[in-house]
């Protein structure tokens, strides 16, 4: 009984985790798409390190 209980939460963490991720992925496309869609070249879209 406990470790189903554990395994429960486990899944929760989980699926809390992918969706935390999803949303990054999501936040940083939409904050980085407008610049590298409006760059005329490749220099301007490779990022300066």
């Amino acid at each position: 009984m406990l470790v189903s209980i554990g395994l429960f939460y486990l899944l929760v963490w989980a699926v809390t985790e992918m969706t935390q991720q999803a949303f990054i992925i999501d936040a940083l496309d939409a904050y980085y798409r407008p610049g590298l869609l409006g760059a005329d070249s490749d220099a301007e879209r490779t990022p300066s390190s």
